[in-house]
């Protein structure tokens, strides 16, 4: 049996998936190391705790930053498989709060907002100019406002506040709700984290907002983190930086929703949490 990891993130769970439905189908027995066990629940394989040592393969980009590959194919090539692996997950929701936040969209787009955070989860800063200025999310969010119903979601502590979303889950989901309810989008939108993988392995379309100062860094690794590298599927995920002007963001929302039709949302229609988010904190420890 083979095991396998990557990073700690759900992000780099979802490229573990990934690549561990490559090996089963290779006829490989796999055992996935890893913090999100949800998220190999129905593979039939063999689930362990996330551990370093005595791992066969490792699923992981850390040591390929250059240029020339994105991302996902830098997972691939440590990963010793094909770059042309697919990068696709067939989700099979576990409850019902996806079609819950559908029924309440009515016929607006379901859009999910992940919370901006302190990147990497870390809590010494490391990474701080990869988070992108309020400025220009808070103009997103209120963009997709006037088009949209507006769900908002995250683990831990919010960086700063965006505005009223319509239901708002923000540490009040399992790991299977919030896969449930991405799985459900029309469109996620964040900064540069877990969205991307997410979205682009469940084909769903994802606007992620990137911080221009992040190229200034002194740490190598955050100046590598750009859209060119991170982003594998450029159909499905778009980007803008934090220096756009009003007409650069509304222009992206109306891209990504496919639609610059105004749909007003209903006024007062702040559900927080209510009856439709009422999972247990998904562990504020964990990165996303």
């Amino acid at each position: 049996m083979i095991a396998v990891r990557g990073g700690a993130g759900l992000g780099d769970a979802i490229y573990v998936r990934c690549v561990a439905q490559y090996l089963i189908a290779q006829g490989q027995k796999v055992e996935v190391c890893t913090h999100w066990p949800n998220v190999f629940s129905d593979m039939g394989c063999a689930i362990s705790g996330f551990r370093r040592q005595s791992i066969g393969v490792l699923a992981h980009y850390y040591n390929r930053r250059g240029e020339g590959t994105t991302q996902w194919e830098d997972v691939c090539i440590n990963a010793r498989v094909p770059t042309t692996t697919p990068l696709e997950i067939l989700w099979k929701p576990k409850g019902s709060v996806g079609e819950d936040l559908r029924t309440l969209a009515e016929d607006r787009p379901l859009v999910v907002v992940s919370s901006p955070r302190a990147p990497f989860a870390r809590t010494d800063g490391f990474g701080r100019e990869l988070l992108p200025l309020p400025s220009v999310f808070r103009r997103t969010f209120e963009e997709l406002k006037a088009r949209a119903f507006i769900v908002q979601v995250g683990i831990g502590k919010v960086k700063y506040k965006l505005g009223a979303p319509d239901v708002d889950c923000v540490n009040h989901t399992t790991p299977d709700d919030l896969l449930d309810i991405l799985h459900e989008a029309d469109l996620i939108v964040g900064q540069p984290s877990y969205v991307i993988p997410v979205a682009e392995s469940c084909s769903k379309r994802a606007l992620t907002i990137w911080s221009r100062r992040a190229s200034e860094s002194n740490e190598i690794v955050v100046r590598q983190i750009t859209p060119e590298k991170i982003i594998h599927k450029t159909d499905l995920v778009s980007a803008i930086y934090d220096d756009a002007g009003a007409e650069v963001i509304r222009g992206a929302v109306c891209r990504s929703l496919g639609s610059c039709e105004d749909i007003q949302g209903s006024v007062g229609r702040d559900r927080r949490i209510g009856s439709v988010c009422d999972g247990e904190p998904a562990g504020a420890h964990r990165q996303l």
